[in-house]
């Protein structure tokens, strides 16, 4: 297979999965089967073929075997039901005949979760498309492998019974409440740790509450090995611990992007949405239902300050309990010393080791040499298993005795003892990965990338396609490296379930970094390899495996942010992009001015590429709000671009959009609408009419036309643009249904609520298909749907909508998620028309509780609903909590407007008419006479609200005279 057919295959994926997803194969014109269907390859094989290229590609490509049954289920749903229409109904079949849902688990819910892990092992097998040089040549030779297997491969596709026909593909999912399924599991029982009592009481002492417990020793002790161990235990058996949800975090600095880019945030798929202002709302709103144990490694550089990130005291605003591992010491977590291990477990770890890998062989030393090693591990080691793991293996590879190892360490003068603190520690370590002892070039490549990246476990697919161009090795050699450099624990090698992984100890990675001058034109393979991978995510519906990746790409960007080299330019900008997608804007921005610096210092000021990063940064100024410095960058922009290019670029109509829309935040419609028709100019001199880029900047027009209360002439573009998109990108019927809720607001701001409705339901049935009806996208325009029916006058069918609404953000998101929230008020808002007080008094109070919890009591959107609160209990003559939400009122209006304001005046009526129904008339003539001058003030002496309320003070005075007098 070519490269551009691996281009062409990447750009049809996304739209071919979409299809299958709604669809199944059955469906496909070409009638090709599943796997062949994927890659793009429509020649004809028997079912006898299809199946075992299916097995083979699967075994050879997704190293997991939970994974690679799920997957092989997942290609044989798709095809195994083809007399139900929809796949929906297929995979709820399944579910409901396989035994697949869990006990109290609703069969929607187990079918969400079997798509979603469907995805996840699709998107792998995807990913493996690269890897494969020659895919013809791979798939005609799947006779050889049929003859090679002896027809084992012969698995139909019949109901849920093919699972067990064989025994090999029964299905063992991990449990859906991880709240970080890209972490690796590895902390297996089968390794050896000599550390079970402890990982058992610190699981004991976890679920007693919210314990914030720290691992505590020296460098290399095992912290991060036992956290694993804890994580690997409490994931597998997540409900039995008593934990509702379980995750482990890798900590590089800032938690706030640790939990952006790792939790598994469920309710968007939107990436622009998942910000970290909801991810921690979702976390806190998680722990206020269920126990959640979060567990976090630290991976930073170590040192012995305390951390500066002012975000990771959020973890302290969370009912949860977090167990930390790291040597820097962190305030308002208990201490939990890692001790040395016995010398007797030291010396099994060292067995472990020197014995591997030979069959036949003793797996205890003689008594003497134990005796000997036992001197080492007291007198030099300090019982660390770090070094007595690195001593195993040297012992092993240079086939030394325990008393050759003993005279080795004497001549390196190792003795960690001698030295103190973590420097002295690291020297040491220093003495034993010495790169003078490492001979091929390749693996010092490979050790030199390792030492950049943070100490996580990378997959071996993506250590193979980053690492083997600068190691200059082929894929097979690249992988025999990595396993050899493990063996020789330069690596430490990680296998969940199958799955290889390979990451470097911190005090390794220092080893080597200390050694060595790392120099970028010896990785520029690297850097180029990850930027693609960054990008093909973000491009692409690999966009949620992007978070395991972006901790490399970070490292990478920091490590060579000073070099002056085009290709950490890119790496910068890509990162940029990242954090715009997953993290807050600021971030964003801290890297695209330091790929501004670079290509400055690199190309100069006015060059285009410079001129390109201005316009970014003004991007993402927009975007934050601060329109001012977007406004100013995009027109330095603009200035680079107009003296370094033609005059008539096209390339310029981009800029003039970007420019439009930050006119546009302003609240400048006219010079908006100006910019955008520049753009449309600069176009129309460049490309077709009917270009893409032309439609879009017609849309910014419509949008320009909408912000002027132009609906009309609003209306006639975008449906220009939705014909356009109808009939030349058939396929990208999302941006379709895009336009429909464009146009049907549009209409609704007219109120031709026919009309406004018929549109919103086309946009609603389309998200629906396309993205699910738990997705954000899809409750946000059913919700509108409903509102449309609301104007309609028919409240059954919109309290209908609304409902299912709920039901579906509810089963996602939990109560307090703000899309949940606008619901409750709607229907709120639906039995007030109705005339239905006490249902919407209830749904009015199932709003108030989240608002005051995520924006607070003295939120204006809070402060509304106390103030509808007061009117209807009023109303209901439920005069006690009337007034004590009029209260509530009263408190912010004279703190925000003043007491002389007229809408605080309005709140002190209020007051006096619940005072007057509860028969205490001085209290109600007192606030009458708070507001009577402010009446007077503001409206006027004569003015018919002033008169009234004159006469309810007379009223007042005549009540109270007569209760005197009676």
């Amino acid at each position: 297979m070519t490269t551009s057919d691996k281009t062409r295959l990447k750009n049809d994926l996304d739209g071919k999965l979409k299809a299958i997803r709604l669809h199944g194969y059955a469906e496909d014109p070409s009638e090709t089967a599943p796997l062949l269907y994927i890659l793009g390859y429509d020649k004809p094989k028997t079912d006898e073929q299809i199946n075992a290229l299916l097995i083979r590609f699967v075994s050879e490509y997704v190293h997991s075997k939970k994974e690679r049954d799920i997957l092989l289920m997942a290609f044989r749903l798709l095809s195994g039901y083809e007399e139900l229409e929809p796949i929906g109904s297929r995979r709820r079949l399944y579910v409901e005949e396989s035994g697949y849902r869990k006990p109290e688990e609703s069969i929607d819910k187990a079918c969400d979760r079997l798509r979603k892990k469907e995805d996840i092992l699709i998107a792998k097998l995807v990913g493996a498309i690269a890897t494969i040089s020659d895919m013809s040549a791979f798939i005609e030779d799947v006779d050889g492998y049929l003859q090679k297997t002896g027809g084992k491969c012969r698995v139909k596709y019949p109901r849920p019974s093919y699972l067990k026909e064989d025994g090999a593909f029964g299905v063992s999912l991990p449990d859906s409440r991880i709240l970080t399924p890209n972490a690796p599991r590895w902390g297996s029982p089968d390794i050896f740790l000599g550390r079970d009592a402890f990982v058992g009481a610190l699981c004991r002492e976890l679920q007693s509450g919210t314990s914030h417990l720290q691992l505590t020793g020296m460098g290399g002790i095992g912290k991060t090995a036992i956290l694993n161990r804890v994580y690997a235990n409490i994931a597998d058996k997540c409900a039995e611990h008593g934990f509702g949800h379980v995750g482990l975090l890798f900590y590089d600095g800032s938690m706030d992007a640790a939990v952006t880019g790792q939790i598994d945030y469920p309710v968007n798929d939107d990436a622009e949405k998942v910000k970290t202002d909801a991810v921690w709302a979702y976390l806190r709103a998680l722990c206020d239902q269920t126990s959640v144990l979060l567990l976090i490694d630290d991976i930073r550089p170590q040192r012995n300050e305390q951390t500066t990130d002012e975000s990771f005291r959020k973890l302290f605003t969370l009912k949860a309990a977090v167990l930390l591992a790291s040597r820097t010491p962190f305030g308002g977590f208990e201490d939990r010393p890692v001790e040395h291990l016995p010398a007797e477990e030291c010396a099994r770890i060292f067995e472990a080791q020197f014995y591997r890998g030979q069959s036949g062989s003793p797996t205890a030393l003689p008594e003497d040499d134990r005796t000997v090693l036992t001197q080492i591990l007291e007198r030099r080691v300090g019982r660390n298993t770090l070094i007595v793991t690195r001593l195993g293996a040297l012992a092993r590879n240079h086939k030394w005795s325990v008393k050759e190892l003993e005279d080795r360490l004497d001549e390196k003068q190792f003795n960690i003892h001698r030295k103190r603190g973590d420097k002295g520690l690291q020297e040491e370590i220093s003495k034993l990965y010495s790169l003078t002892d490492v001979q091929d070039p390749a693996e010092i490549s490979v050790l030199e990338a390792f030492a950049i990246f943070p100490a996580i476990p990378l997959d071996i697919d993506t250590c193979v396609n980053w690492l083997r161009e600068d190691a200059g090795t082929d894929e097979d050699d690249c992988r025999l490296i990595l396993n050899e450099l493990s063996e020789r624990t330069w690596l430490t090698l990680h296998t969940d379930g199958g799955s290889d992984s390979f990451s470097m100890h911190q005090l390794v990675r220092a080893a080597v970094g200390a050694q060595t001058k790392i120099k970028l034109e010896n990785h520029l393979k690297l850097l180029e390899n990850c930027r693609r991978t960054m990008s093909f995510g973000l491009s692409s519906h690999l966009s949620s495996q992007l978070p395991q990746y972006f901790p490399f790409a970070i490292a990478l960007a920091e490590y060579y942010e000073n070099e002056s080299h085009a290709g950490i330019i890119k790496l910068m900008m890509g990162v940029g992009h990242y954090c715009v997608l997953f993290e807050e804007g600021d971030r964003r921005l801290e890297w695209q001015k330091k790929a501004l610096a670079a290509c400055e210092k690199t190309l100069g000021p006015e060059h285009p590429e410079t001129a390109a990063v201005h316009d970014s940064i003004g991007n993402v100024y927009c975007n934050c709000g601060d329109y001012g410095k977007a406004l100013a960058s995009c027109n330095k922009a603009l200035e680079i671009f107009r003296t370094a290019l033609e005059p008539d670029w096209s390339g310029l109509a981009h800029v003039y959009g970007n420019i439009a829309n930050i006119y546009s935040g302003l609240g400048d419609n006219r010079a908006a609408l100006e910019f955008c028709k520049k753009a449309m100019k600069t176009l129309s001199e460049n490309v077709h009419a009917d270009h893409p880029t032309g439609v879009s900047a017609c849309l910014k027009i419509a949008d320009v036309y909408t912000e002027q209360k132009n609906y009309g002439a609003a209306i006639k573009i975008y449906r220009k643009a939705l014909e356009y998109y109808e009939t030349k990108l058939g396929n990208d019927i999302l941006l379709t249904a895009v336009l429909y809720v464009k146009i049907s607001k549009a209409y609704y701001e007219q109120k031709e609520y026919d009309k406004a409705l018929e549109t919103a339901l086309k946009a609603l049935a389309i998200q629906e298909r396309e993205l699910g009806d738990k997705n954000s996208t899809t409750l946000l325009t059913r919700a509108y749907a409903a509102r449309v029916y609301v104007q309609r006058g028919n409240y059954p069918v919109a309290l209908e909508l609304y409902y299912s609404t709920l039901d579906a953000a509810q089963k996602s998101s939990g109560c307090n998620h703000p899309e949940i929230v606008g619901v409750f008020y709607d229907i709120a808002s639906v039995h007030f028309a109705q005339g239905d007080y006490p249902e919407s008094i209830k749904w009015y109070l199932k709003c108030l509780n989240p608002l005051e919890k995520i924006l607070g009591r003295d939120n204006r959107a809070t402060v509304w609903i106390y103030d509808i609160l007061s009117k209807l209990y009023f109303n209901e003559n439920n005069l006690p909590e009337a007034l004590k939400y009029c209260n509530k009122v009263l408190v912010f209006r004279e703190k925000s407007l003043g007491p002389e304001h007229p809408s605080t005046a309005e709140i002190y009526r209020l007051t006096a008419k619940i005072y007057r129904h509860q028969g205490n008339y001085d209290e109600a003539l007192k606030w009458c006479r708070k507001a009577l001058p402010i009446y007077e003030s503001n409206l006027g002496a004569n003015h018919l609200d002033t008169n009234s309320l004159r006469e309810f003070i007379s009223k007042l005075t005549a009540l109270k005279d007569s209760k005197t007098n009676g």
